[in-house]
């Protein structure tokens, strides 16, 4: 069972999970965030954030990010979430549909009782016996073990 604290931040997942626009995604982003993302440069700042989101976002449309897996927490004024999320979405300059799993780690702090991301960091599984990322969902695995999920 979720207490109060951590609906309040699955909800917050949700709504990321489901933003067709920049400001979805962003709303509850700390001005203080460090944004680790697929490439390997970290961003830090809510606006360096939203700049890199942005530009990210202008090659897709039609966005259904589906999440597979959530597991938060929280305690005291510290929470989190880490989730499986598969992303689809359709390609602005007609190219096929992007389909693929990536992982989603994100780090929240209550302030003045509003929860705000402070952290994310995304990647994607890795086949380590041919050296590739496993962008397919069907390749995908759900975790081996871990302990209880909320």
């Amino acid at each position: 069972m979720l207490t109060p604290d951590e609906t309040a931040i699955a909800e917050i997942e949700r709504e990321m999970a489901s933003a067709q626009a920049v400001e979805g995604v962003t709303r509850t982003w700390d001005d203080n965030v460090v944004y680790y993302d697929i490439q390997p440069r970290s961003v830090v700042g809510k606006a360096a954030a939203v700049a890199e989101i942005a530009e990210q976002f202008r090659g897709v449309k039609n966005l259904r990010t589906k999440i597979l897996q959530l597991t938060v927490h929280a305690e005291g004024n510290i929470g989190y979430a880490f989730s499986t999320q598969n992303f689809i979405a359709d390609a602005t300059n007609g190219g096929p549909e992007l389909n693929f799993i990536f992982r989603e780690t994100d780090i929240f702090v209550k302030k003045e009782g509003q929860w705000r991301l402070v952290h994310q960091h995304l990647s994607v599984p890795i086949d380590f016996a041919s050296g590739r990322a496993v962008w397919n969902p069907q390749e995908s695995s759900t975790p081996s073990k871990g302990g209880p999920e909320k």
